[in-house]
């Protein structure tokens, strides 16, 4: 064979790798990094409380948590550890407050503060126990903001609204039971009653930074952002080394369309709060709004990796995999977010139209139907002749195929 063919033909086949290497360079989307030291190019294709699995060249392998040390940069050990660690600290500082044993539950907060400073739920734990024992606040007062704590832990509003008024009544002069009122409004979605009782709590403590926090938030959700932006610059004269500042600022940010700026906040507010979820669902969410979905997929990926017992980034998925009409993945990533939180009844509508595509039409109808409901309640008259257009065209396809 001539020597000229043979060296066009290697070079060619060269070529051909090069071009091969290059694409499944672009295919793998994530480095991990095992505990061994292994570095591993691969495309993680699930995830859950326990381990991911991963596409290898066209093998599915399952790696544990505990083997792998970070993704793409993420300490996924620390951070989940971390949180950990602090969610059960929490949670049984709260059980030693219900049965009146406040030593043990003063020696959890002190062990939750060490890890992570800025845990405000602690830091009113704890100033509360001081005061407590400084004689300031009653038994009763003491027994009803841990109550409180108790149902709000346990995502009954209602109650905790109830307790923490009872407190503010018993001692109106105390600052802990209005956070805590504030914030259960706030998680009502009642912004109005959250930045006033906010604002009080501020007229009897104007140097708590958490409360600022909630209240710049506040002021985002009700629209009032030149309020939001006077109370986070506020908050940068305080402490600017606050994670929760940056977050916020990029939560301003897209509320004012200001999407890079926004990126920068949320990076921002990650390199202090590294391993907290806000700040990486915050930047996801800020890429998928500039319609850069891989991306955004990516980094809810990353935040699952911190906290998967959170519905926000299951749901963030399933959004993202349905603007890309990959209505499995879609549906299967929402699917997951309806086991863990309330916040899926914004959803139904993206859900019903992943199964009508499935052609799975039972699923579709019910899904419209929940949808239906949601908007039929928030009075949204656009959203509701859509579904109702769909509800009848899945009856009629029903009703041909019995006859």
């Amino acid at each position: 064979m001539d020597k000229e063919v043979i060296k066009n033909m290697t070079v060619r086949i060269i070529s051909i790798i090069l071009l091969q290497l290059i694409l499944v360079s672009n295919i793998f989307a994530e480095v991990i990094t095992l505990k061994s030291g292994e570095t591993i190019n691969a495309k993680i294709i699930n995830q859950d409380e326990q381990s991911v699995t991963i596409d290898f060249y066209g093998s599915t392998v399952v790696y544990y948590y505990d083997d792998i040390k970070d993704i793409d940069g993420v300490d996924i050990s620390a951070n989940k550890n971390k949180a950990e660690e602090i969610n059960t600290l929490y949670r049984s500082a709260i059980d030693y407050g219900l049965k009146g044993d406040y030593v043990k539950a003063e020696e959890g907060i002190k062990n939750i503060l060490n890890i992570y400073k800025y845990h405000h739920p602690s830091e009113t734990i704890l100033n509360l126990l001081i005061s407590f024992k400084n004689s300031d606040v009653s038994k009763e007062y003491v027994d009803l903001i841990f109550r409180g704590l108790d149902y709000f832990d346990k995502k009954e509003y209602v109650f905790a609204e109830q307790d923490f008024q009872k407190a503010i009544d018993i001692n109106p002069k105390i600052v802990f039971a209005y956070g805590l009122l504030g914030t259960v409004y706030f998680y009502n979605a009642q912004y109005d009653d959250s930045v006033f009782i906010f604002e009080k709590a501020l007229q009897i403590n104007p140097k708590d930074i958490n409360y600022y926090s909630v209240l710049s938030t506040a002021y985002i959700k009700d629209k009032k952002l030149d309020l939001a932006l006077k109370t986070l610059n506020k908050m940068l004269e305080i402490d600017s080394q606050y994670w929760p500042i940056y977050s916020n600022f990029g939560m301003l940010y897209v509320e004012e369309e200001k999407y890079q700026d926004a990126v920068k906040a949320y990076e921002r507010a990650i390199s202090l709060g590294v391993g907290f979820l806000e700040p990486y669902v915050g930047l996801a969410r800020v890429y998928y709004y500039m319609g850069n979905y891989e991306k955004s997929i990516e980094i809810t990926k990353k935040a699952l990796f911190i906290d998967s017992s959170d519905s926000s980034p299951y749901t963030d998925l399933g959004l993202c995999y349905y603007a890309l009409k990959d209505y499995k993945r879609s549906v299967d990533y929402f699917e997951k977010a309806k086991l863990l939180g309330p916040e899926i009844v914004n959803f139904y509508y993206p859900i019903a139209i992943d199964y009508m595509y499935l052609n799975d039409y039972d699923k579709a109808l019910e899904n419209f139907k929940k949808a239906r409901e949601v908007y039929q309640k928030n009075n949204d008259t656009d959203m509701l002749n859509k579904v109702d257009k769909y509800i009848n065209y899945i009856l009629s396809l029903k009703q041909e195929s019995n006859d």
